[in-house]
């Protein structure tokens, strides 16, 4: 099978265990860690990564070297998004599956995912989609989210498991992560890397903010999420987003007409104005673009 991205090894060793190796949530894993780690079976813990050493993985008579080995729980993409934008407002609201954001705040979403594709995010591991092995949609390892299992008696369990296996350097950098070294290891980036250009990088980071994201101008988001409050919930719908929106544009009309009105009195101060010609100066400012952009800021 073709490999569809330089994290990945195109051959799999499916008799032995590395560090980085993706594991599927089979039957058999469901089961055992129904029973020690029930916590540890959420419909959203997709897979599983193996973050031990590859090294401590080994086997000596069949037997791995380590007493425990550690596997980190794997989630979708969206909700490392998700999460990191509650982080920065935990009072954001939803339309729908959407999250609505305000756009003055969306660099910190994009910056965010932009750490995370090239695998610098201290938390988190960016594993690539690959649905062909089941891994059917971007997502990432959870790397405080682990728990040991005892080696002898689980091993063969994780290796049936196995399907995706992380090339060396990718391995050398989820242990630089997982073990928090002061040594940067050097892989390969998303850009450049994967992609040539920064522009279709861009693109790329714009993908998950457009698909669970809603980005709204700063004064609809701030109506929004007053009247969240004031329901003291956590959802909107459509209408409310088109009533804040007509709010929004009535306090702006509001303000741009008791500009306008000032601005014709300190011109009547120096010149005199008949009632038509008061009412043309109004209108000319009303609709004059430049005018009307300088009443906004």
């Amino acid at each position: 099978m073709q490999q569809n991205h330089f994290t990945y090894t195109d051959e799999v060793d499916s008799e032995n265990l590395h560090q980085g190796d993706i594991l599927e949530k089979n039957e058999e894993i469901v089961r055992q860690l129904s029973e020690i780690h029930p916590h540890y079976v959420k419909e959203d813990y997709t897979h599983y990564q193996v973050l031990t050493q590859s090294c401590d993985l080994a086997l000596r008579d069949g037997v791995p070297k380590c007493r425990y080995i550690t596997i980190a729980a794997i989630r979708p993409l969206r909700t490392a998004l998700e999460r990191t934008l509650l982080s920065i407002d935990s009072d954001a609201f939803r339309l729908d599956d959407l999250y609505c954001w305000p756009i003055n705040k969306k660099p910190r979403l994009t910056e965010f995912l932009r750490q995370l594709y090239n695998n610098n995010d201290k938390e988190h591991f960016f594993l690539h989609r690959w649905p062909e092995k089941g891994l059917l949609e971007n997502s990432c390892s959870f790397l405080y989210l682990s728990i040991a299992l005892k080696a002898e008696q689980h091993y063969k369990m994780l290796v049936n498991a196995k399907r995706i296996q992380l090339d060396d350097n990718f391995k050398s950098k989820l242990g630089w992560l997982v073990g928090n070294l002061y040594s940067r290891v050097g892989t390969r980036d998303f850009y450049p890397g994967f992609v040539q250009d920064k522009q279709s990088f861009n693109e790329i980071l714009e993908e998950p903010i457009t698909d669970n994201v809603l980005i709204l101008p700063q004064p609809v988001y701030t109506e929004l999420k007053k009247e969240c409050k004031k329901k003291s919930t956590s959802e909107v719908d459509e209408a409310e987003i088109d009533s804040a929106q007509e709010i929004v544009r009535y306090k702006e009309e509001q303000k741009q007409s008791a500009a306008i009105d000032k601005l014709i009195q300190d011109i009547s101060r120096v010149t005199n104005l008949a009632d038509g010609e008061e009412k043309a100066l109004r209108n000319v400012l009303a609709t004059n673009t430049l005018i009307r952009k300088g009443l906004k800021s």
